[in-house]
Order: C-alpha cells, then sequence, then structure tokens
C-alpha cells in the first residue's frame, strides 16, 4: 500500500465479501474471498479476474488478531489482502482462495489441489489423482456467478427478492454476457505458489476436459511472489516437459524474489530450483520477468510480505 491510501480510504474502496464451503470438484470445498470496486457500475465491464492463494500466517483479521504470533502481522490478512490486490490491479474482480486447512492457524495446507503428507509438505508433481486444475476452474465458475448475482441483486434491491449468493445444490451455470470472457492472472505469494505449481503442472501434463481447456485459454498471467514451503524440493518447476509446455503458450510469466527464500542458507534448494526455473524459461523463450526486490538488505518476514505491496 503506498502511502497516499490509507486503509480506511482502501476500505471504502473496494467492496470484500467471504463466502464459505463454496463447492468445486468432486464436492471439494474452499472459502472464497471476493473484492471488487465498491463504485463500480453494474453495467459497466470488468477487465481481468485476479486468482489469489496467499501464503502461511495470512488467514481472517479475527483469526489472526487472536494469534500470540501472528497477530503482528494481522496488516496481511486475507481481506486486506485482497483489497491490496484491487488496488494493484483496477477494475478487476478478486478471488481470494482460502486453504482448506491452516494447521495451527499459521500453515496453510492446500490438500484440495494437492496432497500434502502428515507434516504438511506438499507432494508436487506426483502422479496422484490431484486435480487442482479442474478444482479451480470450477471454484472460478462459481466465483463469478456470485458476483453476477450479487450485481442483479443491486439492480432489484425495491424488489425484495431474496438473492442467494450460490446454489450449492447444482454444478454452476453458465455466466452470460462479457464475465465469461474476462482475461484471468494467477497470483501466488509464499506457500500459496504450491497450488499454482500444481495447476501449471497439470496444464502441461493432462488431457483437460473442453470446460477446463476453455478455463486455460483464459490464463493470460501468472505472477510468484516470493515461493517457498517447508519441503526440501519442489518449490520452483523446474522438470523441462512442463516448462516447455509453459513457454509454448502467450502467457506472460512474472517472478518477483526476496532474501528471505531465495538467500535462505538453511534452504539452499530454493535459490538453486529458482535460478533453473527462469533459466530454463530464459532459454525456451518464455515470456518471463523476473524482479528482485531488497537484495542489498538482509532477508526478513516484514520484506516477504512487502513483496504484496510491490510487485
Amino acid at each position: 500500500m503506498t502511502s497516499s491510501t490509507t486503509k480506511s480510504e482502501l476500505q471504502s474502496l473496494y467492496t470484500v465479501q467471504r463466502f464459505e464451503n463454496v463447492t468445486g470438484d468432486l464436492g471439494k470445498q474452499n472459502d472464497l474471498i471476493l473484492c471488487f470496486p465498491s463504485a463500480i457500475n453494474p453495467t459497466k465491464s470488468l477487465n481481468k479476474a485476479v486468482i489469489f492463494f496467499g501464503g502461511d500466517v495470512q488467514n481472517y483479521p479475527e483469526v489472526m488478531s487472536q494469534h500470540r504470533t501472528n497477530n503482528i502481522y494481522i496488516h496481511w490478512n486475507l481481506e486486506s489482502t485482497a483489497r491490496i490486490l484491487a488496488k494493484r490491479f483496477v477494475d478487476s474482480l478478486i478471488i481470494v482462495i482460502k486453504p482448506k486447512e491452516m494447521l495451527l492457524n499459521t500453515f496453510s495446507i492446500y490438500s484440495n489441489f494437492v496432497e500434502f503428507d502428515q507434516d504438511g509438505i506438499p507432494m508436487l508433481f506426483t502422479n496422484t489423482n490431484s486435480n487442482g486444475l479442474t478444482h479451480v476452474s470450477k471454484l472460478y465458475s462459481k466465483a463469478l456467478e456470485i458476483y453476477e448475482n450479487k450485481q442483479d441483486c443491486d439492480l432489484d434491491k425495491s424488489s425484495h427478492v431474496l438473492c442467494d449468493s450460490v446454489s450449492e445444490k447444482s454444478d454452476a451455470r453458465p455466466v452470460i454476457g462479457c464475465l465469461a470472457e474476462l482475461p484471468v492472472s494467477f497470483v501466488g505469494f509464499s506457500k500459496g505458489c504450491v497450488p499454482l505449481n500444481q495447476i501449471l503442472f497439470e496444464v502441461a501434463t493432462k488431457h483437460l476436459s473442453p470446460e477446463t481447456s476453455d478455463f486455460v485459454s483464459k490464463i493470460k498471467s501468472v505472477y510468484w511472489l516470493d515461493a517457498g514451503h517447508n519441503g526440501r524440493q519442489d518449490t520452483w518447476i523446474t522438470s523441462d516437459f512442463v516448462l516447455q509446455k509453459i513457454a509454448s503458450t502467450t502467457m506472460e510469466l512474472f517472478v518477483h524474489i526476496t532474501p528471505y527464500q531465495i538467500k535462505d542458507i538453511n534452504r539452499p534448494w530454493i535459490g538453486k530450483e529458482q535460478r533453473k526455473f527462469i533459466q530454463k524459461l530464459k532459454a525456451l523463450k518464455a515470456d518471463v520477468t523476473e524482479i528482485r526486490h531488497h537484495f542489498d538488505e538482509p532477508g526478513s518476514l516484514d520484506l516477504h510480505f512487502s513483496i504484496l505491496t510491490e510487485f
């Protein structure tokens, strides 16, 4: 957040609403937080949809405020982060996908997108039945339906019609009009790059249904913000086959890193994998941009979080 925009101004400029237990693929459920400009005319088309996966610590504000250590990072709660993203991506629909579980109210477990072991380590890029791509495409359809339904309600408040946000008893109905054609950007922050990487792995390796293929065609840009997790490998994608597939698309790829992850002496594999990721994509002529933040300073959790306002 820049100094010219206060917290109260962000709250007034953008509407933030949470929707619990939204059903995606095979009955799997995640909470969604939607954020969009408060003053937008319902007849005006949004210009983008942004799907965000947050990292460890990030939770609902009331949960973070009660945590004895995480409360000092409450500014980075999921709802505040949604507003920050809305300011970054003007006239966009921000869709924050909350992890299925927050272990100890701290560690993000995105088990609806990829398997995790008992220690909370993601089992990425394995030949399992993970269907993160299908799940996110169905959550996205539900998010559009929720937003469209809200606009209809706002236009018809005087009729006193009860407007349910979305029916969980049936699959999402097709979204009509410009919403269905919105370009999509993915943003993963820290542990949130785990589901992001799994989704791209599946884009490259799975046979896609027509519905999922249509969703993939709308993905125009992907942002990795200081990726990291507690495993000892697969923080970044290094498979030649997968990277070739990604490079062959028209997606714009953006990589933002800080010393907190890349120069951690206790996790040297993160920096090594990140260098391979960039080098291979550049060799493949992918549309990739790498930006380094605060490399003249020691790595810290504060600077790690600050990338959310600086990318």
